[in-house]
């Protein structure tokens, strides 16, 4: 089994497209830069010797009502957090295929971090608390069992890396990552009958659209020649093409069954 994982932040060019697309006024600017590089809020983490891969994205925190109260982004994000501590819980289980339980156990341990926070007006989620949306896999021999909630994804090719599954990234209802227990009854989830040669990408959201270009997939054809310094590569083209479709910040673990 190989792998590849790599998070590349949000670029300049997605901010300066997203302010012109809402219209948003220019002291916008100097906060939403700080959020190029840091504070990160995707986070990822891969445990081959198990089989098991996650990926989780923080939700954005709302940018107007921080500078309608004066505020600076947090940098560490408390919503980076649970992302990150979604995913530390995940590879925890040591390859437990049981996805429920797996979702349930990392879950609470986003609310025992959420604890710490006060819900506030920050959050910029129905649910009123720092929140994330992740995809998590665990392989076992032929079998993928898999778990997404929310605009993560999980992708699943053939050989000739042409599509043969793919979680959906609906939230409706609006579910997330954020330590209330009901959020299990909203998992897409599921078993995959994995071949030899079989590519699974488990990615947030910044890095869906990239799911349809050809010539990226292409990128992991050949598995001898896949490297993050390719992808990287073929994401600055793309984000200078595109920087609203294809720069926000974006998290990516492909694996090769």
């Amino acid at each position: 089994m190989q792998h590849l994982a790599l998070i590349e932040p949000m670029t300049s060019g997605y901010i300066e497209a997203f302010m012109h697309e809402h219209g948003l006024p220019e002291v916008f600017a100097s906060l939403l830069a700080r959020h190029i590089h840091q504070p990160q809020e995707d986070f990822l983490q891969a445990a081959p010797e198990t089989g098991t891969f996650a990926v989780a994205d923080g939700v954005t925190l709302d940018v107007r009502a921080l500078i309608a109260h004066g505020k600076s982004y947090p940098h560490p994000s408390p919503s980076g957090a649970v992302a990150r501590a979604f995913c530390r819980a995940v590879i925890e289980q040591q390859g437990n295929t049981n996805v429920d339980q797996v979702f349930r156990i990392a879950n609470n341990a986003v609310q025992v971090l959420d604890e710490h926070h006060e819900e506030d007006v920050y959050t910029n989620n129905p649910t009123g608390r720092y929140a994330a949306t992740g995809a998590f896999v665990i392989i076992r021999d032929t079998a993928a069992h898999y778990a997404s909630i929310c605009d993560s994804y999980i992708f699943h090719f053939d050989t000739d890396l042409r599509q043969k599954h793919a979680t959906t990234g609906i939230c409706d209802p609006y579910a997330v990552i954020n330590g209330e227990e009901h959020m299990v009854d909203h998992l897409e989830q599921g078993v995959w009958h994995v071949e030899p040669g079989d590519t699974l990408m488990l990615c947030t959201d910044g890095f869906a659209p990239y799911m349809t270009e050809q010539e990226f997939l292409g990128l992991f054809r050949d598995w001898s020649q896949a490297s993050s310094e390719a992808v990287r590569s073929y994401t600055a083209g793309k984000c200078a093409e595109d920087p609203l479709r294809f720069g926000h910040e974006r998290s990516l673990i492909a694996v090769r069954t």
